[in-house]
């Protein structure tokens, strides 16, 4: 009896659940709490499927708004919860309900953080359409993030530390709108981002050792920029993830 799925289709159907449940971005976000654990010797082993489960939620609400608010204007990313919106609500149910535990599990001060934070992206998603706001949607998704990532370190997090996060999820943004746009944002633009977070690396590290992860970050995000590969997205979480994952041996 022959197998009814070729390897091809099986690799295809893993692919998908992984860019479905966004997994890219969940490890992305897994190693920059890997690396402020180290930073501040704190261990929050405990909050990772949490981390995981939150990302995941909110990755796929925000690429399917995007979606609705930009249609066919947008990649594959985003179309695949415009075309499968029974699956999104399903996918969505299913993770708001570990997302409600995990709320419960965390100290009220940071469950006031994270309220904070989700306002601002409240206010996000509800201006996200307009044209004018278009220009600082990467400055107001990397506030959010860096907001949600140091609320769970209030008391050990300092602004080069958030300003290291920021500045890395902004020159992401700025990447992924290079490329999407078709070269329409100038380059001088993302790279006085990576030098100006290059330094405030160098400020949060305190070593010339992690440059060289940020430089090698820098590369990558070159060779994306020119080439425009096939899963730019998910090889462009990737990129980002390195100057942490860098960090973290570092430390």
């Amino acid at each position: 009896m022959s197998w009814p799925f070729s390897f091809k289709s099986i690799c295809c159907r893993i692919f998908f659940l992984l860019r479905w449940f966004g997994a890219d971005t969940v490890v992305a976000v897994l190693i920059v709490q890997l690396f402020l654990m180290k930073s501040f010797q704190v261990s929050l082993m405990g909050y990772l499927w949490g981390f995981g489960v939150m990302t995941s939620l909110f990755y796929m609400v925000d690429r399917s708004i995007d979606a609705i608010v930009y249609g066919e204007k947008q990649y594959e990313r985003h179309r695949i919860y415009a075309t499968h919106r029974r699956w999104l609500s399903v996918s969505i149910l299913g993770l708001t309900l570990p997302c409600v535990i995990f709320w419960v599990c965390l100290p009220f001060h940071i469950q006031m953080g994270l309220m904070g934070s989700g306002v601002i992206f409240c206010i996000h998603m509800t201006i996200m359409g307009r044209a004018w706001y278009a220009p600082f949607k990467p400055m107001m998704v990397s506030l959010v993030f860096t907001c949600v990532m140091s609320v769970f370190y209030m008391n050990q997090i300092t602004p080069w530390h958030m300003g290291f996060i920021f500045g890395s999820t902004l020159l992401n943004g700025l990447v992924h709108k290079k490329i999407e746009n078709n070269g329409f944002l100038p380059l001088r633009i993302i790279w006085g981002v990576f030098i100006v977070t290059g330094g405030v690396m160098l400020a949060c590290m305190g070593t010339y050792q992690s440059l060289f992860g940020w430089l090698l970050a820098g590369v990558a995000y070159a060779w994306l920029i020119h080439h425009r590969p096939w899963y730019w997205y998910e090889w462009g979480e990737c990129v980002y993830s390195m100057p942490f994952l860098w960090g973290y041996v570092l430390i």
